[in-house]
């Protein structure tokens, strides 16, 4: 499921307490996903302080949701990235 919508650079939105941001995932593999940052400093700091962030992708009608217990900070093909582990749950 995830390897389709990085397949497809279908957009994600990453929320969390108190805001959102659109983005697109860049990575996955069985341990986690690493996702683009944000254009914006403020929305990427709230992430990452985040303790319970959602992650919703949409394609073709058919919704997908998880949820995961954080981000950090890393690099991807030498540009910022987030990465989080797998979701504690589907939603």
């Amino acid at each position: 499921m995830l390897r389709d919508r990085l397949r497809n650079q279908t957009p994600i939105r990453v929320s969390h307490q108190p805001g959102q941001f659109i983005t697109r995932l860049l990575y996955t593999d069985i341990s986690g996903m690493v996702i683009n940052l944000s254009r914006h400093d403020d929305d990427n700091q709230l992430a990452k302080e985040a303790y319970r962030l959602h992650i919703i992708t949409e394609t073709s009608g058919a919704w997908t949701g998880l949820f995961t217990d954080s981000l950090a900070m890393s690099v991807y093909e030498g540009l910022p990235a987030s990465q989080a582990h797998y979701p504690t749950r589907f939603g």
